[in-house]
C-alpha cells in the first residue's frame, strides 16, 4: 500500500484517527452516540483555536478542563476531599 502523504502528516492522521476512535469507546460517551452529534466541530470549538504545533501549561490545564466538563468527569467534592 503506498502512502500518498508526508510520513509525519501519515503518522500524525493515524494517531489522530486512534484517539478519536478511543473516544468514541469510552463509557461516559455511550449515552450521546445515538444522537446527531457533529464530533468534528465539537472537537473543533473544544480546541477553541489552539495551535497543534506548540504545548503550553495553560492551554494543555484549559483543555482538560473542558474535556471534563463535557465528558461529565469533573471531580465531586468527595473526590477532592481525599
Amino acid at each position: 500500500m503506498a502512502i500518498a502523504l508526508p510520513i509525519r502528516q501519515f503518522i500524525k492522521n493515524v494517531m489522530q484517527a486512534e484517539t478519536f476512535s478511543a473516544f468514541l469507546n469510552l463509557n461516559t460517551i455511550n449515552k450521546y452516540l445515538n444522537l446527531d452529534i457533529n464530533w468534528m466541530v465539537t472537537i473543533f470549538c473544544i480546541k477553541d483555536n489552539t495551535a497543534s504545533n506548540a504545548t503550553n501549561y495553560e492551554t494543555s490545564t484549559l483543555l482538560k478542563k473542558k474535556l471534563q466538563r463535557v465528558l461529565e468527569m469533573l471531580p465531586t467534592m468527595e473526590t477532592l476531599k481525599k
